[in-house]
């Protein structure tokens, strides 16, 4: 940019709007919204100016006149994304009155605004998405022509550019809703958070926790990515923050640079599905569900609690396995002093949590926990935020937040697209089909869908995605919604760990230094709870907090011995090396386990308890067979 401007104003104007934008979602966060219309178009080309300064069309362009064509389109993109904003809130109550009478520049600007997007979310988010959003569009304006599944009723581009730019359901639908409303002031909280050195403090107070015991580096960065995951709300940034720190701890503790890189990629990916802040493919889950976001968190709250369960044992069992002890007394921050020093400024996390609990908005919620932040950063001399960390935090937010909005306005094209052509119905209508109206096949075809999403899309567009093509269908066979939803969102996040392309483990591999497809591989193994736990919670909807509390705790103390035999089995110790023999029984176990129902549990236990006493025994002949 600096061919047309100078370097430093370029970045001051980029400063500028990246503040503006920050700026503007905090004011509405607390003073009341002009107008879903004008606040959402508002949101999402502050998002499109800003994507097109900052990203280029290329990463690498190598001839000056490319890199001057570059420059000018984006600066025409940004320049084109403020004319359409002013096009529409100059009159926007006349604007809005249009739907179904579009007039020719209605027409010309809706189809920039779409093009614009479409563009800039290539960008931001990748070519998959914009790809997956483009066939969608072109199979709503031909669905007429086409035979079989694929037909439908075409929409004509009119209509289509009614939807998503008129209307609030296409383009401007509910995902954009969620990332204006507050998603934008989850990542600011997330910010200050980071600014104000909770993200430090909390490593230390996992690593204060854990690290006297065997394998402390790798059950320290389990606990960590956890809590910093829901601050995040990224993996990719999770893995490259306490990754940068823990796994050179875990590698010099003892562990394989692959193990380490593993269990990095496994606790990073878990941590966006950790309440109480679990990205904005959760905000988006709790309005297409039709529940308050409390209860998504609450329902959330088992199932990941027996995720980190799992990948716990297993990084207990391969440090024992290993021999892989404690770490030096030196590096452990002591708990009680790190507290009563630095305690306080986790308060915001319990608030936000409480104030969600209660039942105030999400909206509320970010706000709160980011004044809250803000004035308890005062305490301490160490920990208070200047006036240049505050812009630094804003700036932060704005960058971040791009695409967030791209994918987000993406997805209500494809929603808006799924909906006009009626291919929701009948994708729904096939996979009932194929599976004969069984649960079981239904839930594996949509976690391989998910998962492939999930190769080439954000959690968010693939949650979007399945959500208007899939989850329909799986309600209609007796799934719980709720259920049906958290289970679709976690397939689109664990293909973070899954081959052949694992975002989250390539990612750890670069910072451990060590071959991603192998890392890929151990860390699928040590997530693997991650892939049974979705059906375990569709199977009991107790472990979702439905049910009575009994039958809830009966449900989530068998659950967690299921896991924790899943990961002995998989890791192939218990308390000595387990024999081929043993770790079948374990597994079969873990199956009987996992699954309510008073026989199978009772199955399962004696199953176990036949694996600890064989275990015991062989432990017990261990030093006679030595001496």
């Amino acid at each position: 940019m600096n061919i047309l401007f100078s370097r430093t104003s370029a970045r001051l104007i980029i400063l500028t709007l990246s503040v503006f934008f920050s700026l503007y979602h905090l004011y509405f966060g607390y003073y009341p919204a002009p107008g879903a219309m004008n606040f959402r178009l508002t949101h999402v080309c502050l998002a499109l100016m800003l994507c097109y300064l900052l990203l280029s069309a290329k990463e690498e362009i190598a001839s000056a006149i490319g890199r001057r064509i570059d420059i000018a389109t984006r600066i025409l993109a940004a320049g084109l994304s403020t004319v359409i904003l002013i096009y529409v809130i100059r009159d926007s109550d006349a604007f809005q009155m249009q739907t179904g009478y579009l007039s020719d520049s209605d027409i010309i600007m809706g189809t920039i605004l779409i093009a614009l997007v479409l563009e800039a979310t290539r960008r931001a988010v990748g070519m998959a998405m914009t790809l997956l959003a483009v066939l969608l569009m072109i199979h709503a304006l031909i669905s007429g022509a086409l035979p079989g599944i694929l037909g439908g009723t075409s929409v004509s581009w009119k209509a289509f550019v009614d939807t998503n730019f008129v209307q609030t359901s296409g383009l401007l639908g509910i995902p954009v809703s969620v990332t204006a409303g507050y998603v934008v002031l989850f990542l600011f909280f997330g910010a200050l958070l980071l600014k104000t050195g909770v993200g430090n403090l909390l490593m230390d107070l996992a690593t204060a926790a854990t690290g006297r015991y065997s394998g402390g580096p790798a059950k320290a960065a389990v606990v960590s990515s956890a809590c910093t995951g829901t601050i995040s709300g990224s993996v990719i940034a999770n893995v490259v923050t306490t990754g940068a720190v823990t796994i050179p701890l875990m590698k010099r503790s003892g562990y394989k640079p692959e193990i380490a890189a593993a269990v990095e990629a496994s606790s990073s990916t878990g941590g966006v599905i950790m309440p109480p802040v679990m990205g904005a493919a959760a905000f988006i889950l709790a309005l297409f569900a039709g529940v308050p976001y409390r209860d998504v968190m609450l329902a959330a709250a088992i199932p990941s609690v027996l995720y980190f369960w799992s990948i716990f044992v297993t990084v207990h069992l391969e440090a024992k396995k290993g021999n892989v002890g404690a770490m030096p007394e030196s590096d452990i921050p002591r708990l009680w002093p790190l507290l009563r020093s630095r305690g306080y400024m986790l308060l915001p996390i319990v608030a936000i949590t409480t104030i969600l609990i209660i039942g105030y908005t999400p909206t509320v919620a970010a706000f709160y926990g980011c004044v809250s932040t803000i004035a308890l950063s005062y305490v301490r001399r160490e920990t208070r935020l200047t006036f240049s960390g505050f812009i630094e935090c804003l700036e932060d937010t704005a960058r971040a937040a791009v695409p967030v909005v791209m994918a987000c306005a993406t997805a209500g094209i494809i929603v808006g697209s799924v909906m006009m052509s009626g291919l929701g119905l009948r994708i729904s209508g096939l996979i009932l089909e194929l599976s004969h109206g069984s649960l079981l096949p239904s839930l594996i075809l949509t976690a391989v869908a998910a998962i492939i999403l999930g190769m080439g899309m954000t959690t968010t567009a693939v949650y979007v995605t399945l959500a208007a093509l899939i989850i329909p269908g799986l309600e209609r066979t007796g799934v719980e919604p709720l259920a049906a939803h958290l289970f679709v969102l976690y397939f689109g996040v664990v293909s973070y760990v899954t081959p052949p392309v694992a975002l989250g483990a390539f990612a750890a591999a670069g910072v451990a230094r060590t071959k991603p497809g192998r890392t890929a591989l151990t860390a699928f193994r040590v997530a693997a709870a991650g892939f049974i736990v979705p059906f375990m919670f569709v199977y009991g909807p107790e472990l979702l907090l439905i049910g009575s509390p009994g039958v809830i705790a009966l449900s989530v103390a068998t659950a967690l011995l299921g896991v924790t035999c899943l990961s002995a089995a998989l890791c192939g110790w218990m308390l000595l090396s387990l024999h081929w023999l043993e770790r079948t029984m374990l597994l079969g176990a873990a199956i009987l386990l996992m699954f309510s129902g008073w026989s199978t549990d009772l199955f399962g236990l004696l199953v176990l308890l036949a694996v600890f006493l064989f275990q015991k025994h062989r432990v017990r002949l261990a030093p006679r067979q030595s001496a």
